[in-house]
């Protein structure tokens, strides 16, 4: 696995300081990976402190969720897990499938 360190740098950035866009798109990644009260959480989340979602991490790819879930890359989920988010959110567009003019 490639690890993209300005991607990485950007995202802690834009956690300091998100527009109400890369908050949405977050708090909609994180459910993903935390779980709400319907879902579990992604088997591939570890805390480095039980019970503290702070600590949590990807092992997947080793990512700190809490900044990994700014990213500004499409679906950067190494387990593809974000597509549906992305899509609904704008940053992943389904291409047109069909070979016409049009």
């Amino acid at each position: 696995m490639k690890i993209d360190v300005i991607d990485i740098l950007k995202s802690w950035a834009t956690k300091l300081n998100p527009n109400e866009l890369q908050s949405k798109i977050a708090k909609d990644r994180l459910h993903i990976c935390l779980g709400t009260d319907s879902t579990d959480k992604c088997e591939y989340v570890t805390e480095f402190v039980d019970g503290k979602k702070w600590s949590s991490t990807c092992s997947a790819c080793g990512c700190p969720i809490s900044a990994k879930v700014f990213s500004s890359n499409s679906n950067p989920c190494p387990k593809n897990k974000w597509i549906d988010v992305d899509k609904k959110n704008g940053l992943i567009i389904d291409m047109k499938k069909n070979t016409t003019l049009f």
